[in-house]
């Protein structure tokens, strides 16, 4: 985070708890109010062009071996600074907010948040885990996100002192098949522990044999060396720059006399979409980068979905 980002973040006034709670409330369950979410939908469908966002209220249900937060209602955030890619909830942001809570809900808790991410799926970028972390870090505050374009929607949660989506589904590697082999039975009932310890015994006694009258062949390895010709004033491809497609975003260090045009070039094979990497790191008027500066670079397929509606310069 720049020192541009830190000053950017005195304009969200929330209580910044030093140390986050004890986890016991850790994974609650989440229950929206049907006619809640329908207005939030309807809020989030108002400008697909930029983020929009407010709060969520409700209560704790904590009278069970699972606790429940149940939203019951939601305020829109009015006066926020915006675009593509964040939002940021300014001082007249809170002042809307409290006012509409102290006047419509007065008791009611305020349990999370929910923005919108128009066009570029459900997922909490580097700015959205700086408020969950440091503004929305009770065990049982969440965070909703809401797609307006592709029509999808997320809940996100703290699972065990992190923060997770809620009902991601992990891969589990498929289980291994093992098959014994068949042996008639023959007059009487056949112990099959016996006969698992004896085929174990035969295969290790063949093992030990193979090793120890067979020489494994020698393996050669060789390095050959591919020599390509780069055009002129363009750099070589990290590593990390070359695999960056397959990955959400990478980290990339600023180099002397990179701009972002020069790193979009090199990253992605076109310069017009370096102001992917400017709303990507919340710095969409920046214009200089100093040696040192650490970015995260998005994927080209990410940062051409985040691009979509906006006009390439040089292009059009």
């Amino acid at each position: 985070m720049t020192a541009e980002d830190r000053h950017n973040d005195a304009d969200i006034e929330l209580i910044v708890t030093e140390n986050r709670p004890s986890g016991a409330m850790d994974c609650p369950d989440i229950r929206i109010d049907p006619e809640v979410d329908k207005q939030i939908q309807t809020f989030a469908k108002t400008d697909t062009g930029k983020e929009l966002g407010g709060v969520l209220l409700g209560e704790l249900i904590a009278d069970s071996v699972i606790p429940q937060v149940r939203i019951k209602a939601a305020i829109e955030a009015k006066h926020t600074e915006a675009v593509q890619t964040s939002v940021k909830f300014t001082h007249d942001t809170w002042d809307d907010i409290n006012r509409v809570k102290d006047e419509k809900y007065p008791d009611m808790r305020i349990v999370g948040w929910f923005h919108t991410h128009p066009g570029f799926g459900i997922f909490l970028s580097r700015w959205d885990m700086f408020i969950q972390e440091n503004f929305f870090n009770l065990p049982w505050q969440v965070a909703y996100v809401v797609d307006p374009v592709g029509k999808t929607s997320g809940f996100f949660r703290w699972e065990n002192g992190k923060v997770a989506q809620v009902g991601k589904k992990k891969e589990i590697a498929p289980p291994i098949e093992v098959t014994l082999p068949k042996v008639e039975k023959v007059g009487r009932s056949f112990n099959w522990g016996t006969v698992f310890s004896v085929v174990l015994n035969v295969a290790l006694i063949a093992a030990v044999v193979y090793l120890g009258l067979f020489k494994p062949p020698e393996v050669r390895v060789e390095e050959k060396i591919v020599t390509e010709e780069a055009p002129v004033n363009v750099e070589r491809q990290s590593t990390t720059e070359m695999t960056e497609q397959a990955q959400t975003w990478t980290e990339y260090v600023v180099q002397r006399g990179d701009s972002f045009w020069s790193i979009a070039k090199n990253c992605y094979g076109e310069g017009e979409l370096y102001t992917a990497i400017q709303l990507f790191n919340n710095m969409p008027d920046k214009k200089v980068l100093h040696t040192g500066e650490r970015l995260r670079l998005p994927s080209k397929e990410i940062a051409v979905t985040m691009l979509d509606k906006r006009i390439r310069p040089g292009i059009d």
